[in-house]
This record gives structure tokens, sequence and C-alpha cells, in this order.
């Protein structure tokens, strides 16, 4: 009996690594899954056998090597997550899976059930567990683990880490035994607490991210609207000039079409010839500032030059 919870134990590790790094087996490549069911079978099997040689206290003593260290090298082996992002995660297992070992030491503590009520109230607590997690924590945890810096965890694993010290000084994994009842849940205190840290620290992360990302957005719109407004006054700019020149060229043109009309041809080569000193005068500034609009000024008085065979310079 004393092995069944901690096969228990791994199946819920492995089950719950796998929602938190977001592992799917049928995604993965042959060699790979074929390598990972192998690790999970061999660490399964073995673990009654070791419960069973060893004892449940020594077993305990060495969960890291026997139970922490192998899992963590079957998903370093499965997962895209590598390095300090995927300690965090088994760290956080850690975590996670003191409640149901609380519920069922509290059981065993104040109702004195038997050790044949031991094995279903694990069962019970763990699968409980494992769908909270899927529910409530994983979308949050697969969101920080994608968009969070690896450079954090360092700083985010403090929290399993310092749990994970003061489970193993205090109960040293033995899933089953009774502990006294007179501060009792002063105890457990610290377990609860970082148990909900991570829910908000997780949603805070979340959250914050979402935030920043919004506003963001709202900055890049702040400046595309300035942006708008700063082209359609240019543009209002530029039409109320054009309207000015448009009003300049009906008075060139209606001038030399008087003169044209009386066929003084002297009086247009005259006043073309103005014209072009004047636009001389500020062809620079036309050039240097992009103004244009005496672009159709230009073309029309070069075509009555032509037209009227006049002499004109080219500007």
């Amino acid at each position: 009996m004393n092995a069944i919870p901690p096969v228990i134990v791994i199946l819920y590790v492995i089950t719950v690594m796998s929602m938190l790094l977001n592992v799917r087996l049928g995604e993965l490549p042959l060699k790979r899954r074929i390598a990972a069911i192998f690790i999970a079978v061999i660490g399964i099997a073995a673990t009654p056998v070791l419960v069973l040689s060893l004892g449940a206290e020594v077993y305990g003593k060495y969960y890291l090597l026997f139970v922490q260290l192998p899992v963590y090298l079957g998903f370093y082996i499965v997962s895209r997550y590598k390095g300090i992002k995927l300690l965090f995660v088994l760290l956080s297992i850690v975590v996670l899976s003191a409640p149901p070992i609380m519920c069922v030491s509290t059981l065993r503590t104040f109702f004195a059930i038997p050790l044949a009520a031991v094995l279903p109230a694990f069962l019970i607590c763990y699968v409980l567990m494992a769908l909270f997690v899927y529910k409530v924590l994983k979308s949050d945890f697969n969101y920080m683990l994608e968009h969070c810096e690896s450079n954090r965890f360092w700083l985010f694993c403090l929290i399993p880490v310092l749990h994970y010290i003061y489970a193993y000084a205090t109960t040293h994994y033995n899933f089953v035994q009774p502990f006294e009842q007179q501060g009792y849940f002063i105890q457990q205190i610290p377990a609860i607490i970082v148990f909900s840290s991570y829910f908000l620290l997780v949603r805070v992360f979340r959250v914050t991210r979402e935030k920043q990302i919004l506003e963001d957005e709202q900055s890049m719109m702040r400046l595309r609207m300035e942006a708008a407004r700063h082209y359609l006054n240019e543009l209002k700019s530029t039409q109320q000039q054009t309207a000015i020149y448009r009003h300049d060229m009906r008075h060139h043109l209606s001038l030399l079409s008087s003169y044209a009309a009386d066929g003084d041809l002297q009086k247009i080569q005259k006043y073309l010839s103005g014209v072009e000193n004047d636009i001389n005068a500020v062809l620079p500034m036309v050039l240097a500032f992009g103004m244009l609009g005496f672009g159709p000024l230009l073309f029309y008085v070069t075509a009555l030059c032509i037209r009227y065979r006049l002499y004109c310079e080219r500007f």
C-alpha cells in the first residue's frame, strides 16, 4: 500500500507537467515520442520497486534523485522549453502537489482514516487537482512561459525553491504519515500562501503584459492620428496654395489671350520674359521646398513661346 501513493504522484507529475509545458504526444517526432513513453514507463515501473526495496522514508529523502531529476531529463527531450523555464515548471509541480498531500494528511491527522482509504483519497484529490490546474491555471501558465523572458524566471524560482526546502525539511516526502494535531494548520500556512501566490503570479503577469501591449497599441494609434492630422493640415495648405496658383494662372492666361487677340507679339514676348525672370528668381526656393505648383505654369508659358515662336530661355 505504501508504494501506491508515490506511483499516483508520478502519474500526476507527468500529467500536470504535460499540461503546463503544453506537450502533445501526438505532435512529437516518432523517436522523441518513443523516448518519452519509454522514460515514463520506466519511471512508473521503478517507483514501487524503489519504495518497497528502500522504504518510504529513504525514498522520500532521495526524492530529488529518484523522481525529479528523471522527470526533468524526460521533459527536456520532449518539451520545447529548456533550462530555467523547464526547471521552474518542475519546481511548480512541487507546489501544485502540496494541496492533495495536505488534504490526505489532514484526513489522516484528524479523522484517522485507515491506510486502505488513503489510496482512493489520493486518487480523488489528485484528479480534482489536475482538473483544477487544467481549467484555471493552464492558460495563464502557458502564456507566461511563452512571453516572459528567461532571465526573469530566476527570480520566479525563489517561490517554489523556498517551498521545496520547507516541504522537504518538514515531511521528507512521506505521503501517508499523520501529523500532530497541535499546530498542524500553522505548519500548513506557508504551503497555502505559496500555492495562492502562484495564481497571483501568473495572472498578474498576464494582465500586466496585456495592459502594456494595449498601452503600446494606443500610443502607436496616437502617433498615427497625429501623423494623419499633420498630413491633412499639409494637404489643406497645399490646396490653398494650389487655389492661389490657379487664380494667378487664370490672370496670366487672360492677359496673354488679350495680347494674342490683338496680335501684339512684342507685348507677349515682353510679358513672358518678365514672367520668366520672376520665376527664375524664385526657382531655387521652389526646388528646395518641393513646391511643384509652378510646374503647370512653366509648362504653359513654354508652350506659348513655342506656339508664337518667341524667344524664351529654358527654365
